[in-house]
């Protein structure tokens, strides 16, 4: 939804391949247009009966929009339009619809026409092909029905007017103040205004006459009775009838309200088992039970448990929001805190996926990735339930609320070692290898001692043993996002190093992945980093707050593994593997042994050596320390 004070939305790139905004692909920016240039697409396909997106066809024409372009250019459009209902009597209106698509799908999104003009548009062709079947049908006879009268509003009389087709102008006089009716309606008002003047008003009463009756007022205890206008004495019996008669009625009440709180829990009851079943919790039991995995620390947890938790899904609890759902912190019956994930949707028709991810994800055990620690199936949607981690996410450190903290070069560089081998962990190591998809800074939790943690697995896929990648809907964020998958819909795990040779950049730089501050090219943190790299102005792009003359060296070979993350073909990028081990050479190489050179002389003092024979178990044969020997030999026969 679009809030009323704005016209656009910076949001996580969601839609289906062919069909997908350009625009909105390069910026995030979410408008209007981008549905325009959707329709735009479907517009097309229903011109010419082919998909949005075709393999088969040639290179340049892959994609309809462009296929269509170029057809309308070079005046072949006859060639794409489908068969089936082309005719003489309708090119015109075909080539004028083919045109409304084309403006559709211009790629700047100012340059595109607003929907209602494009429905104005569509509207217009289909009128004035067929021209409304009774437009010019009995002008008479709809005038005939036709008739006024006005009621007086100062006497009884009525004035009529005959029906409008026997005068030529219908004239109401300006002094008449009426009603305006149907001939067959009534209107009537009745009023009355009369004086008592006289009644026998007896002890304890107090009457007085008024304009139109009059006025009596009894003593307490006392009762009016109208028939001879005198007080009487109140009959409390009665009211004793009338507060038994409550009190019954409200013990009835009060019986209903219990049995109906009961179907409800009932009925509660059977809703959540409905769900429990729909979201596959049958099958995930005997998944748990069948691997022999019933003993992992993995736990299902009920609804009342995680409203509990969260109380009642509290905004004051809420951690994050993105566009896979919401974070609330929660604290369960044992006292532990935790995370609960709360998804916007799930797509039914991949439960059994859902399920097999939760297995996979229940399974792995890395200090670098955030434990899945149990999940509630009883809800609409199911809810995902994580350790928590306290620390904010490396997002929070680098570019928000924590950005003060000023992570140090030797922090920086650990953070992104443990990043690489997770996923390295996650693409080679698991039981069934997982493509993460959404690897960004804000997907990354640090603990309290600023170790990083993986998290928000909503987006990844799992790769089967048989397959090295999956053609998906394409999912991620804006400035993370692949862009060979985004053209292709193939996924695979070079799609996740793209995306973490993003986030090394953000590292090294200290600024987002997108920002609309920057200048046009380098709008997008991968192009920016580049051109520095490229004009050898890198020292204008780093941090200053990392910077020195020691860590040049590192930072210029940390920004090198980061371009290559960031090749634009996949298959010229490292593995994951391959990216951790070199940022791990780096960190390994940077610190040297704290006693490597230190006390030389007196590490060897230390040294002595002994050699246990073989043959004889109660003899050895020692050497003193190597500093009083030249040359330490070993016999050979020992």
């Amino acid at each position: 939804l679009i809030p009323m004070d704005k016209e656009q939305l910076t949001t996580m790139v969601q839609g289906t391949l062919g069909y997908l905004d350009p625009e909105y692909y390069n910026t995030g920016l979410l408008n209007e247009k981008s549905d325009v240039y959707s329709f735009g697409v479907v517009l097309m396909e229903l011109l010419s009966g082919q998909k949005a997106l075709c393999f088969e066809r040639p290179q340049y024409s892959k994609h309809l929009v462009s296929y269509l372009a170029s057809a309308i250019k070079e005046n072949r459009l006859h060639e794409i339009i489908d068969g089936k209902m082309l005719t003489e009597d309708n090119k015109m209106e075909i080539k004028e619809v083919a045109r409304i698509a084309v403006e559709c799908t211009r790629l700047m999104g100012e340059e595109r026409p607003k929907m209602k003009e494009v429905a104005a548009e569509l509207e217009g062709l289909r009128v004035t092909k067929d021209k409304h079947k009774w437009s010019d049908q009995y002008p008479e006879e709809t005038e005939q029905l036709v008739g006024v009268q006005i009621l007086s509003a100062r006497g009884c009389c009525t004035t009529d007017y005959d029906s409008i087709k026997n005068v030529a102008t219908l004239h109401i006089e300006a002094g008449l103040r009426g009603i305006l009716t149907f001939q067959t309606n009534m209107v009537a008002k009745c009023t009355s205004n009369s004086t008592i003047h006289k009644h026998n008003c007896s002890d304890p009463s107090t009457c007085r006459n008024k304009d139109g009756g009059f006025y009596c007022k009894c003593r307490s205890g006392y009762r009016l009775d109208t028939t001879n206008m005198s007080c009487k004495r109140k009959d409390f019996g009665w009211a004793t009838i009338l507060l038994g008669t409550t009190i019954g009625f409200l013990s009835v009440l009060l019986v209903i309200s219990s049995v109906q709180q009961r179907r409800k829990q009932k009925k509660n009851t059977k809703l959540r088992q409905q769900f429990f079943t729909r979201n596959g919790g049958g099958m995930l039991i005997q998944r748990l039970s069948g691997a022999g995995l019933s003993n992992v620390d993995f736990k299902i947890i009920t609804e009342e448990a995680m409203k509990g938790a969260s109380n009642g899904y509290d905004k004051r609890n809420i951690l994050g929001q993105g566009g896979q759902g919401t974070v609330y912190k929660g604290i369960l019956p044992d006292n532990s805190i935790v995370a609960i994930k709360k998804s916007r949707l799930v797509d039914r028709s991949q439960m059994a996926q859902f399920i097999n991810e939760v297995l996979v994800l229940s399974q792995i055990n890395h200090r670098n990735v955030v434990k899945l620690l149990g999940c509630c199936l009883e809800t609409e949607v199911p809810l995902l339930v994580y350790e928590f981690v306290t620390n904010g996410t490396l997002s929070d450190h680098l570019h928000g609320s924590m950005s003060d903290s000023s992570l140090t070069w030797e922090q920086r560089l650990r953070i992104a070692v443990e990043i690489a081998g997770s996923l390295a962990y996650l693409h080679s190591s698991a039981s069934i290898p997982i493509i993460h998809r959404d690897v960004k800074t804000a997907n990354i939790l640090l603990d309290e001692n600023l170790t990083a943690k993986v998290a928000d697995f909503g987006a990844s896929s799992l790769i089967p043993m048989d397959k090295d990648q999956l053609i998906t809907m394409v999912q991620g964020t804006v400035g993370y996002l692949d862009p060979e998958y985004y053209n292709t819909g193939l996924l695979n795990e070079k799609s996740d190093v793209y995306s973490f040779g993003v986030v090394l950049m953000e590292l090294l730089s200290g600024q987002k992945a997108l920002c609309f501050d920057r200048s046009q090219q380098s709008k997008h943190l991968g192009s920016y980093f580049a051109s520095a790299m490229k004009e050898n102005r890198l020292h204008e792009v780093i941090d200053d707050k990392v910077i020195n003359e020691n860590n040049w060296r590192e930072i210029e070979e940390a920004a090198r593994v980061a371009m290559e993350c960031t090749r634009v073909t996949g298959e010229e990028r490292p593995l994951m593997k391959e990216v951790a081990a070199k940022l791990e050479g780096l960190r390994v190489a940077r610190t040297k042994h704290q006693w490597s050179d230190q006390y030389h002389n007196e590490t060897e003092n230390l040294i002595s050596v002994e050699i246990l024979s073989a043959q004889e178990n109660t003899s050895s044969s020692g050497y003193d320390s190597i500093n009083n020997v030249a040359r330490l030999h070993i016999k050979a026969g020992r």
